[in-house]
């Protein structure tokens, strides 16, 4: 094989590379949520910035309220997040609860406690119902399940 069918065969596979790279990646400005394109740099960093914010706060209000969240709930979930964060710990009576029925003497005390905080939460009762709450099968008293106890054993 001569130098110049070398070269252009060289040629001919690194144009297909360059094709299919160019065919692949979008260009530098594109904004994947919306399809089009951002108009300068500094417009794409504050969407990013702000992008950025709502997924750790939808993380964090995973963790810390045990509610099952995406982007589609982040700005209703944004809206009852006042009320949210006093009765997330009695999800389930107050899904069960209205105010005309008469308290058992077992939830009485719990009941005494967020008694406000429940009247105030019961205008949002409806989207509050909507949301799953997520099944930990451990508390944060306990240990995570695969952690395992270690003894010290002294002779």
């Amino acid at each position: 094989m001569d130098f110049i069918n070398y070269f252009n065969l060289y040629n001919k596979k690194y144009i297909k590379k360059k094709i299919l790279l160019y065919n692949i990646m979008p260009p530098k400005l594109y904004n994947k949520y919306t399809k089009g394109r951002y108009e300068s740099e500094e417009e794409m960093k504050r969407f990013r910035k702000i992008k950025d914010n709502q997924k750790n706060k939808i993380r964090y209000w995973k963790n810390k309220y045990g509610y099952d969240l995406n982007f589609s709930d982040y700005e209703e979930f944004n809206k009852h997040i006042h009320v949210i964060k006093n009765i997330y710990d009695v999800h389930d009576f107050f899904i069960n609860w209205n105010p005309e029925d008469p308290i058992s003497n077992s939830d009485l005390p719990m009941y005494v406690k967020k008694h406000s905080d429940l009247l105030e939460a019961y205008k949002s009762k409806d989207y509050i119902k909507t949301l799953k709450k997520i099944n930990k099968s451990y508390s944060k008293t306990e240990d995570a399940p695969n952690q395992t106890n270690k003894y010290i054993v002294e002779f």
